[in-house]
């Protein structure tokens, strides 16, 4: 597509410069028609090489789209946090020899940017394991006693 626009542009300096050069009383007229010529032949050259119609479609489309950078930001900035957390709670875990099978966070960042751990699922196979219930109370000693930490079995 660049190319077609590149090659349409170039043909259009060209005839305007030789628009410019070309005298306005004798000869105007026939070379007007000749560089007129030159241009939809040029053009129609272009689209000779096999070029569809989705790419001329695409010359003319504007994209008016909307991207709301906001809600993108907030979700990276979830995930970060959530990332960091889960990575802390892991190496914790890991000094017992305790490895979840997952670990769900639950995060919440208000319309005035304040982030919150609303939940801590951690996923075992047995639940009803030792290694699960001191997975348990190592992540509590970790994040706190505001957020809550639960078991889900796989």
């Amino acid at each position: 597509m660049n190319e077609i626009l590149l090659n349409i542009s170039i043909t259009a300096i060209v005839t305007a410069v030789f628009r410019l050069l070309v005298p306005d009383e004798r000869q105007g007229k026939q070379i007007r028609l000749l560089l007129s010529c030159f241009f939809i032949i040029s053009v129609l050259s272009i689209f000779k090489n096999d070029v569809s119609i989705g790419e001329i479609k695409d010359i003319f489309s504007i994209d008016t789209s909307y991207n709301n950078y906001d809600i993108t930001l907030r979700k990276q900035t979830a995930d970060e946090a959530a990332n960091e957390l889960r990575s802390r709670i892991k190496s914790e875990l890991k000094k017992e020899n305790i490895e979840p099978e997952k670990i769900y966070i639950d995060i919440n960042i208000s319309e005035y940017s304040s982030i919150s751990f609303n939940e801590i699922r951690l996923v075992f196979n047995d639940v009803s394991s030792e290694a699960a219930e001191r997975a348990v109370k190592i992540t509590e000693k970790c994040v706190g006693n505001e957020i809550r930490v639960s078991l889900e079995e796989l």
